[in-house]
């Protein structure tokens, strides 16, 4: 593994956490990290990395309206990602401390909703994913 890379993706990881409430977890094979490192490299690697980055990363960590809001402290974001790249993020609810959550659901739970489109022979289709945190953890 190259270490101006090692360095460039750390970096990415830094920003993305700390900005933009967002991470690389979901990407294991670090397509997304290795694909922006070669648009770095092909842009003639900016001095001003961290600039590039943010720049960048804005236009990958795509939200609706804005940034999750993440409850559960201490652990990483987890943004998840479809075909190697990050899913927009749609918006965040937290289900009701009711009676009927309480039994039938989970009461106080944070659901994050995340969606991309998928290309197929006929257009596209949608995939949601959902991620959950629990308010008292």
């Amino acid at each position: 593994m190259d270490l101006d890379f090692l360095k460039f993706h750390g970096s990415a990881m830094k920003i993305a956490e700390a900005e933009l409430s967002a991470s690389f977890f979901e990407d294991e094979k670090q397509v997304l990290g290795k694909k922006m490192y070669e648009e770095y490299v092909a842009s003639g690697a900016p001095k001003d990395l961290k600039k590039w980055l943010r720049i960048k990363l804005k236009s990958v960590f795509q939200y609706v309206d804005s940034p999750p809001k993440w409850v559960e402290n201490g652990l990483d974001p987890l943004w998840p990602f479809l075909d190697g790249f990050p899913m927009i993020f749609i918006k965040q609810f937290e289900l009701p401390d009711n009676e009927f959550c309480a039994q039938s659901l989970s009461a106080g739970t944070i659901l994050y909703v995340f969606g991309a489109r998928r290309k197929t022979s006929h257009g596209f289709e949608m995939i949601y994913r959902v991620v959950e945190q629990d308010t008292g953890f």
